[in-house]
């Protein structure tokens, strides 16, 4: 029954395929791949793979399923992207924009963090597991348990205050903030790897530059990337290939961190330009996916408790497969309810 395991990736690449259309005529591409909706389905999409890819950590059956294992942080750099991306849009719209970003963006991130964290710490009381404060922060920064997750939200939290700090620096020009945010980055992996901190902290980070410097110079970029769409795309799929299947043996080649560190940089670039590149000839999108979108900080946050609670004294769920439906059901479940109740919260009128 655990092999049935390995339909789900299928009906990810479903979900991801349905009603996805290319664009016509051959030589034409889209101008508006990045666009809102475009990024919300995007979103969606990825948030799912992060699940299953945390899933198939806690299980071992699938052929297909079990690869997810080694997907890693990848589908959390096209989130990095999505994200500079647009704030740069927003910055190149709106100099003031750093003024405000703190409070319009923050508490997206905040909220599921500090939710997710007493989430937790409730369900250790309930399950009679002992967890200390320094035991969380432990787990958040060394791994050892699901709480690991949540390094996302520190990182992005950590991107936007950065961001904020330049915009007000440089009076929001977008070339200096751009700059500037590169900078940081080189500075916060040098430093993070001298912390000690895992490689996930710090090894997508750098596609957050990538995503302001790709909305900063669209225009340009849209007109070289015409002329030379396929190769450039087979380039970054390719080379993406090569990485993630030979990871190991290009690695014997100069056994060093530095080295490690630089193939992981550029497997995350290439796997997110290269999907980048392919919808500016497909189209992805529909109404699951952007509700998905909606939802995918939600989803980041909750999965982190079935994870766990699904494998722990309390509940235990030996089936791989049964694991898996039972954690992408709640997590999905969980999320989309929380949304709605914000929703509502927001139409109410206020007091006074």
């Amino acid at each position: 029954m655990d092999r049935l395991i390995d339909l789900l990736p299928m009906l990810l690449a479903g979900l991801l395929l349905y009603k996805c259309s290319i664009v016509k005529p051959a030589g034409a591409l889209r101008e508006d791949h990045l666009s809102s909706r475009s990024c919300l389905s995007a979103r969606g999409f990825f948030a799912v793979t992060v699940i299953m890819h945390h899933i198939a950590q806690y299980t071992s059956a699938g052929l297909l399923f079990h690869r997810f294992e080694y997907l890693g942080n990848m589908p959390v750099s096209v989130f990095f992207f999505i994200s500079g991306y647009g704030l740069m849009k927003r910055l190149a719209s709106d100099a003031s924009y750093g003024r405000s970003i703190l409070r319009r963006r923050l508490p997206k991130v905040a909220v599921p963090f500090f939710l997710a964290a007493a989430a937790y710490k409730l369900m250790c009381l309930c399950t009679g597991q002992e967890m200390s404060a320094g035991d969380m922060l432990g787990y958040l920064i060394n791994s050892g348990n699901s709480l690991c997750i949540l390094w996302y939200f520190v990182v992005i939290a950590g991107a936007y205050f950065l961001f904020a700090v330049s915009a007000l620096l440089f009076g929001g020009k977008p070339k200096a903030v751009l700059i500037s945010m590169a900078l940081c980055w080189a500075v916060y992996v040098i430093a993070g790897s001298r912390a000690g901190l895992g490689e996930w902290w710090y090894n997508t980070a750098h596609l957050l530059p990538i995503g302001m410097a790709w909305a900063l110079y669209e225009d340009g970029i849209q007109r070289t990337v015409k002329k030379c769409w396929l190769p450039v795309t087979v380039l970054c799929i390719a080379g993406f290939a090569l990485i993630f299947t030979q990871y190991d043996s290009i690695y014997a080649l100069c056994p060093t961190a530095v080295f490690h560190l630089t193939l992981a940089v550029l497997r995350n670039m290439f796997f997110t330009l290269g999907f980048v590149l392919i919808t500016m000839k497909l189209r992805f999108g529909n109404r699951a996916l952007e509700l998905l979108g909606k939802v995918s900080m939600e989803l980041y946050a909750v999965q982190l408790i079935p994870l766990d609670l699904f494998h722990s004294e309390a509940i235990w769920i030996g089936s791989d497969l049964m694991y898996a439906l039972a954690v992408l059901f709640t997590t999905v479940t969980v999320s989309v309810l929380i949304y709605s109740v914000k929703k509502k919260l927001k139409k109410q009128p206020s007091l006074g």
